[in-house]
């Protein structure tokens, strides 16, 4: 997929308070990071579900 993580603002897609993550909003900003716009959303969240597991 060639993603990458390095400069993403954690910001976000992090609550600050409850420390939980926005995940469409973690795929947005990894996507954007990465110019892979070409990726599917959807795709992109089932594969961190399953990696989530």
């Amino acid at each position: 997929m060639n993603l990458t993580f390095e400069g993403i603002t954690f910001s976000k897609f992090i609550d600050e308070k409850t420390w939980q993550f926005n995940e469409v909003k973690l795929i947005q900003e990894v996507k954007n990071k990465s110019q892979a716009f070409y990726l599917k959303d959807e795709d992109l969240e089932k594969r961190l579900i399953t990696e989530k597991k």
